[in-house]
């Protein structure tokens, strides 16, 4: 059997191994390299490392364009196979194969249409989780199956509960391909009736709350990761909680925090959640015993982390001073421009860049031309939608 595979995270890459040692596979396409890491570096997705290492041939795609339908369709494949590629196809793209495309879902439909099933069902306190072999439709994630299969996931987190799936939806993907392609594959239309959405997770959704119960909060924290981390404020400190647990063995005050013996309680509506693993903002992750020791005798109490706007974090411009004629300032570098010639005019300044570099204003001044006197400093500010950086003058001192 010709296949073509379309898959992007780690999710996809057990389907691709046994895609690659059970069929003829002609082709990967995987959305384009990223920034994935605190490094900052561009870094290929996790099926394309993977491919590279089979030796298959890789396409980076950010959108399914005609010409890379046509280039498919050229393949003559007999299946296409997708697992979480991270865009919508389009309906051309499912007739490039003669048998259509199938998808590797991670959930068991109808249950969690949509691109995170695997935290919805975590934060629904879902009992168990699955996997469908479906075919791929126009419509969201609305095509018939022909397998299934679940696991119980009570405790698991987000990525314990990705890693079985992953490995799941191979298996049940590898028993599929010999009845698909013989025809013998018994499909199921989903029931409408049953059908919810996962919708992508948000930020806010999974910030801890004292309101919240204790096991409501565990199963925030199971279901957050990086792009969505669970946070709160715990004695004064912001922080990131890795791992915690309902513990109804002890009993503690709402929004209280309770340490003892190197172990950390937090009060919540309905009981305590015991903190395992956190990390302070600044800091490595570290065990909550760590932690411990370092509020242990300050302020009692948690809340939540309140959502505060990009712009408003930042540090506003100070009010620009008194500028008099005898300064005249130019910019430095390109795309800053700050410039004076009237007394109690404001400088006109533009954003150069997005980062935070320190520049110097070069003004002229009875001193050696191009030199800096000491009332001239740079000072960092935000320009409403991107960050920028301007030149303050203050006057300078009589003499």
């Amino acid at each position: 059997m010709r296949t073509f595979f379309m898959g992007t995270p780690d999710f996809a890459v057990p389907s691709l191994e046994r895609i690659a040692a059970t069929t003829d596979l002609t082709l990967v396409v995987t959305r384009p390299d990223a920034v994935r890491s605190r490094g900052r570096k561009l870094e290929p997705s996790p099926v394309k490392a993977r491919a590279l290492e089979l030796g298959l041939e890789v396409v980076e795609a950010s959108r399914v364009d005609d010409a890379l339908v046509e280039r498919i369709g050229s393949l003559s494949c007999d299946l296409g196979v997708v697992a979480a590629f991270g865009c919508l196809l389009p309906d051309a793209l499912l007739d490039a194969a003669r048998l259509g495309c199938v998808n590797v879902h991670a959930s068991s439909l109808p249950r969690w249409r949509g691109a995170a099933p695997i935290q919805r069902a975590i934060l629904a306190g879902d009992e168990r989780a699955g996997v469908s072999i479906m075919r791929v439709v126009h419509d969201l994630d609305a095509g018939a199956y022909c397998r299934q299969a679940d696991v119980d996931c009570s405790g698991l987190t987000s990525a314990r509960l990705l890693d079985e799936l992953a490995r799941l939806g191979a298996d049940e993907l590898a028993a599929a391909l010999p009845a698909i392609a013989d025809g013998t594959a018994q499909w199921v239309e989903q029931d409408e009736s049953l059908v919810t959405y996962a919708k992508k997770i948000r930020k806010d959704e999974v910030l801890l709350d004292p309101d919240f119960s204790a096991e409501k909060n565990a199963r925030l924290v199971r279901a957050s990761g990086d792009t969505a981390p669970s946070r709160c404020v715990v004695s004064g400190r912001a922080l990131r909680v890795l791992a915690a647990e309902p513990d109804p063995s002890v009993e503690v005050e709402r929004a209280r925090v309770l340490v003892r013996k190197g172990r950390i309680w937090l009060g919540c509506s309905e009981g305590a959640l015991r903190l395992e693993q956190v990390k302070p903002d600044g800091k490595r992750a570290m065990a909550a015993q760590a932690f411990a020791a370092g509020i242990a005798g300050k302020d009692d109490s948690w809340a939540r982390v309140e959502r505060v706007a990009r712009d408003a974090s930042r540090r506003p411009l100070p009010a620009w001073p008194h500028w008099t004629s005898s300064a005249r300032c130019a910019g430095a570098m390109p795309g800053l421009a700050t410039s004076c010639d009237a007394p109690s005019r404001s400088p006109a300044w533009t954003p150069a860049t997005r980062g935070w570099p320190s520049a110097w204003c070069s003004v002229s001044s009875p001193r050696r031309a191009g030199s800096t006197p000491p009332w001239a400093r740079t000072v960092q500010g935000p320009a409403r939608s991107s960050r920028a950086f301007a030149t303050r003058c203050a006057s300078p001192p009589s003499s």
